[in-house]
């Protein structure tokens, strides 16, 4: 059981799982929007490997991550009630004492994303559904001319979407770098780096909201950052594509 420290306390979350199965990331520190609540079966021999690989199933069969998002800009735990990982139940949440629970129950067609701001980066986790594929689409304005996009297809299943502005020496521009995830190197990750030509402004404005769900042909803005020598901003964008 959770709770939220409030006036009166607030009966945040209730749910049931397996014993040792669940682990805390990423949140709630106050320079963090949003914190992951992990579970997998600690009975198994490969479970710490395949609980950041493998995608859980809702009641009605649509794949979804096997876990709780905190959501700590609505104060809200946003996720699937009852999920099964690979045939078993892993937790089952009790939605009428838990206060805070948003059930997270998309359809077969529809795309979930969810994840935010932390540290000096964003990282967000997602499930492309089959048949369809997420098009991710960044966009970096240049000194002249149009501004420098690249644009990257992520195919059906987990999927994962990693931005950074790395520190470089004062007074210059930040390094930009975008993570997405491609099987086929050794981490996991496809690393593309930027130079940037602006300097971002000291204050980012709000990111988008912790979890999304898009319909076929949606697309999603998850980060908008302004610049200090240009008026247009970087941008990245995410649109689910059915085939």
């Amino acid at each position: 059981m959770y709770y939220r420290v409030a006036n009166p306390v607030v009966n945040s979350l209730k749910l049931l799982h397996w014993a040792k199965s669940k682990g805390w990331s990423w949140g709630p520190e106050k320079v963090k929007r949003y914190g992951t609540l992990n579970f997998d079966f600690p009975d198994l021999r490969d479970h710490k490997q395949q609980a950041n690989r493998d995608l859980g199933v809702t009641r009605n069969g649509v794949a979804v991550v096997a876990g709780l998002v905190w959501d700590g800009d609505r104060n809200r735990f946003v996720g699937p009630a009852a999920p099964l990982l690979r045939g078993r139940p892993i937790f089952e949440v009790d939605a009428a004492w838990s206060k805070d629970f948003e059930a997270l129950a998309p359809q077969a067609n529809q795309f979930v994303i969810q994840g935010g701001k932390y540290d000096y980066g964003h990282i967000w986790d997602m499930v492309v559904p089959d048949g369809g594929q997420a098009v991710v689409t960044l966009s970096l304005p240049q000194k002249e001319g149009p501004p420098h996009v690249v644009e990257r297809k992520l195919g059906p299943g987990r999927q994962n979407i990693q931005f950074y502005f790395h520190p470089v020496n004062k007074g210059a521009a930040a390094k930009p770098e975008l993570r997405l995830t491609d099987r086929q190197q050794p981490d996991g990750y496809e690393r593309i780096n930027f130079d940037l030509p602006h300097r971002v402004g000291g204050r980012a404005p709000l990111t988008a909201p912790i979890v999304h769900t898009l319909n076929p042909q949606e697309a999603v803005q998850l980060l908008k950052r302004a610049l200090t020598t240009s008026p247009e901003s970087i941008t990245l964008d995410v649109n689910l594509l059915i085939l």
